[in-house]
């Protein structure tokens, strides 16, 4: 970006930069633009660009003002896809232009305005890149007819392979983006373009509606033959619906807190760490005493982030066990979130329990909370995923040896058989903790979550769960006479049926093992808790908690904790032993968490 000079800007009087590019009716011309300034307002007429900077180790350059400027390829293609062909000057706000990036000083006062920005702009451009030459599955036309026979439910046989080159389209880096959230949710007109290739935004928020019903038209069936709903998962599990969902939340005028966007975009990416945070300024309802500073440290924009989600949410620690660091990092404490990255989100539910306001220490280094002191984990069976597939997979039919020796460690304790009254009961809590209370009846996993399980699940499992956690019992012990029976068309016609019957709970259990361990507690308790979970650590009731905490008491301070993460307690999931403490008055105690 050198070579070009900035007229300071005045932020009192809502001033910004636009670009004003020259209109060229060859494709592969220069580009040449000016840079002029503006006051923003409703009512000013230009473009604002949403796009991704991408690699600048191949750059191209432009004219601005008369000095060449040196810009990524991606931002290049944009500029010469969008400029006119005719003698219509261009006029559109590029943040990476208009913004002096290498003064930090004008940066932070014009990052509260993008959101006017994009919201005053006649048009949002979101550019998601060139066509890729060198990708034979790439075919931008046959993705772009897909999307318009979506949105006008005419499907046809070249529908499926137009969706998959649309799968390719949206699995751009656009989507992946932190600050595109903002830049198209605020937006009043949105074009999406990818190549020679646009379709308004209105037609993906149509598609987000198709892959959320299930619902193409018998023509779209045949079209999609075997291979339908393996598109159409793929597709739902693509980033552009985190996109189109803000949307329609926010235009829809539904309250979007902070905490809730931070979570939500988690796994999105951002050039600076600030932006995990300063992206979502302008969406979100309880944040207006954030004040952009890239001058700051990323670990106080992160803690003041965290501040502002002690305020507004009543189960705070819930928020950190959602966003709980893959592992610790130093110099950070443990129940630290880095927003940046590396951190896993829990797929369990959370109950509204009554909570208590937490304090953060001023150097934002303490947590303290209060609750009780419930239990402390005895055992922890871990499961393992290294070995040969059929002894350590879940998704195969015989009974890991992990579980089998979990399932035999309970049996044999005296504790466990007596705390959950007999050996059926005991076994109604291990289906349970495998899959963490998940409701089955409905034939799909429905997260009931940690707290939301009935008061008498535990004791009485839905026959869903039961059955289905017996036939891969059952077919675990087919299984193993395998080799006498293959050739045996009763036994094939039992193994498969109970094979079958088992998929569900297998496939449940698998999600939430993955990172989860297995625990049995002194008082005969068992569940699940987070895998780095160990002998000693204590389960505690804690106030504004969701579900039950794990914490690892420090090393050589008496009080102080580090914090390990939400656990699942098959017979207290639905706040028996937080309401016993409740009602019996118990004493409150406080938890310096590290």
């Amino acid at each position: 970006m050198t070579g070009l000079h900035y007229k300071p800007l005045f932020p009192s009087k809502n001033e910004i930069r636009l670009l004003r590019v020259q209109p060229n009716a060859d494709r592969n011309a220069e580009v040449v633009c000016t840079l002029d300034h503006a006051i923003l307002e409703d009512g000013l007429v230009y473009h604002a660009l949403s796009y991704t900077w991408g690699d600048l180790s191949n750059p191209h350059s432009i004219q601005v003002d008369g000095h060449d400027l040196q810009v990524t390829k991606n931002l290049h293609a944009a500029l010469q896809t969008l400029r006119r062909s005719t003698e219509e000057v261009l006029t559109i706000w590029v943040d990476a232009i208009c913004i002096n990036q290498a003064d930090l000083t004008e940066k932070s006062p014009q990052i509260p305005l993008m959101r006017n920005i994009y919201h005053y702009a006649s048009e949002v451009a979101i550019w998601l890149g060139p066509v890729e030459d060198n990708d034979a599955d790439d075919n931008t036309d046959l993705a772009f007819d897909a999307l318009d026979q979506i949105s006008r439910w005419e499907p046809d046989d070249r529908f499926y392979f137009g969706v998959l080159s649309l799968a390719k389209v949206l699995d751009r880096l656009w989507w992946k983006r932190v600050w595109t959230t903002q830049e198209v949710v605020v937006a009043r007109n949105a074009v999406v373009y990818c190549g020679l290739r646009s379709a308004p935004w209105e037609s993906f928020v149509k598609l987000r509606r198709v892959t959320r019903e299930r619902a193409f038209t018998n023509a779209a069936r045949v079209a999609f033959n075997d291979m339908r709903n393996e598109v159409l998962q793929y597709l739902q599990k693509s980033d552009f619906i985190y996109a189109t969902d803000m949307a329609e939340a926010y235009q829809a005028g539904r309250r979007m807190q902070l905490g809730d966007l931070l979570l939500a975009s988690g796994s999105r990416q951002a050039k600076e760490p600030h932006d995990h945070v300063y992206a979502l300024l302008g969406i979100a309802s309880d944040a207006a005493s954030i004040r952009p500073d890239y001058t700051q440290p990323v670990q106080s924009v992160f803690t003041q982030a965290l501040r502002t989600v002690v305020n507004a949410q009543p189960l705070f620690l819930d928020f950190l066990q959602l966003g709980a660091l893959v592992e610790r990092k130093p110099g950070l404490p443990s129940w630290y979130i880095d927003f940046a990255g590396g951190r896993k989100k829990s797929s369990i539910g959370l109950r509204d329990w009554q909570y208590l306001r937490h304090a953060i220490s001023e150097d934002g280094l303490k947590l303290t909370v209060a609750g009780w002191r419930f239990d402390q984990i005895e055992y922890v069976g871990r499961y393992a995923r290294d070995g040969p597939e059929a002894e350590h997979d879940l998704s195969a039919p015989c009974l890991p040896p992990m579980l089998h020796e979990w399932l035999q460690h309970i049996q044999s304790s005296p504790d466990c058989v007596h705390r959950y009254g007999d050996a059926s009961s005991l076994l109604a809590g291990f289906y349970l903790s495998l899959t963490a209370g998940t409701d089955l009846s409905s034939g799909s996993m429905s997260y009931t979550g940690f707290g939301r399980t009935p008061k008498t699940s535990w004791h009485y499992v839905s026959s869903a769960v039961k059955q289905s956690a017996e036939a891969w019992l059952v077919a675990t012990e087919l299984q193993s006479r395998k080799q006498n029976s293959e050739n045996d068309e009763v036994w094939k016609a039992e193994f498969m049926a109970n094979f079958r019957a088992s998929k569900l709970f297998r496939h449940c259990a698998l999600q939430h093992l993955r990172d989860r361990a297995f625990i049995v507690t002194k008082g005969g308790f068992i569940g699940i808790a987070p895998n780095d979970a160990c002998p000693g650590d204590v389960i505690a009731l804690v106030l504004g908690a969701g579900t039950p905490v794990v914490l690892r008491p420090s090393e050589g301070t008496v009080g102080e904790y580090e914090w390990v993460g939400a656990a699942w307690v098959a017979g207290i999931m639905s706040g028996e032993m937080y309401e016993a403490k409740m009602q019996g008055g118990s004493k409150k105690e406080y938890f310096s968490v590290v």
